[in-house]
């Protein structure tokens, strides 16, 4: 396409739509929420109920809920967690690791989580996800569009809102915990889109 010289934009206004920004980890609005979007990451209860609170990837958005995959960390949560103070669970995430998780389905380990992919040797993984009925979205949605390190390690902002919030995160443990974790950090940190980052495993040699 030929496109005139005096109208053409200048090299500096040309964006590519990827790199649009995105918006910042930030609490969740009721009166003024974020369209969610597939593949964000989010802070959310399981259920209106729940006492505790999960890190979630947004898998679907349907009409009428949203279906979410769950990440688990083994880190556990600090004891007497109301009589705790913000630099202490914010020290306590800090370790946290939170990684993609599926469950077997069947098998001597029938039940249990792993955080090793279905293919090539265990098809019958199941990834462990749920939905979030629309009309629940308001009590068990907490912290929008946060990010985390190829490690699964909170960013800096995403780490002050969690560390701020009333609830202690869940813990499940996974059949690999059996074995300790190597002590990973890397402070290059990205919000997910997708499974580009999840559909791989890290194993210490």
């Amino acid at each position: 396409m030929i496109v005139p010289a005096a109208i053409m934009p200048k090299a500096e206004d040309i964006r590519d739509p990827a790199d649009i920004p995105k918006p910042d980890p930030q609490p969740h609005d009721d009166q003024n929420p974020l369209p969610l979007r597939e593949g964000e990451l989010i802070i959310c209860k399981d259920d209106p109920s729940s006492t505790e609170w999960y890190v979630a990837e947004v898998w679907k958005v349907l009409l009428d809920k949203v279906e979410v995959k769950y990440l688990s960390t083994r880190t556990p949560a600090l004891e007497d967690y109301p009589n705790t103070t913000v630099d202490q669970v914010r020290a306590r995430l800090k370790q946290a690791h939170f990684r993609r998780t599926w469950f077997f389905s069947s098998g001597k380990n029938a039940g249990k989580g792993t955080s090793k992919p279905p293919f090539p040797n265990n098809p019958n993984l199941r990834v462990w996800s749920g939905p979030l009925p629309n009309r629940e979205l308001p009590a068990v949605l907490l912290v929008r569009a946060i990010a985390i390190n190829g490690f699964g390690v909170m960013s800096k902002k995403t780490l002050e809102l969690a560390s701020n919030l009333s609830l202690p995160h869940a813990v499940t443990p996974l059949i690999e915990d059996a074995v300790p974790a190597p002590d990973c950090n890397n402070e290059s940190y990205y919000t997910v889109s997708g499974s580009e980052m999840f559909d791989t495993t890290r194993k210490a040699l």
